[in-house]
């Protein structure tokens, strides 16, 4: 699971970007582990989360008491990102 944190969910692509480009990281990690174990390790499931506290930095439209979870599910360049809102949120949450 790869997770950014930000402050705003707004329009940004770079922390969209950021997650899609976080791929080639862990296929070197995995390609390392293969080498120094000299074991077949399977490649995980991957999945990509954004957090923020609010959803945009201008004008903040939010409820006074608003419920922390995921707010929406956006494909972007190949991947599937949960967009979740609030300053705290449940790793069960996280791994719908």
């Amino acid at each position: 699971m790869f997770i950014e944190l930000k402050k705003t969910l707004g329009g940004n692509r770079h922390p969209k970007e950021q997650l899609r480009r976080s791929r080639p990281l862990l296929g070197y990690l995995l390609a390392v582990c293969r080498i120094e174990s000299r074991e077949t390790i399977p490649t995980p499931s991957m999945s990509y989360v954004l957090i923020g506290e609010r959803i945009n930095e201008r004008l903040d439209k939010q409820p006074v008491k608003s419920r922390p979870g995921k707010i929406e599910e956006e494909r972007y360049e190949g991947i599937n990102i949960k967009k979740f809102l609030g300053p705290i949120v449940a790793f069960a949450d996280l791994a719908l």
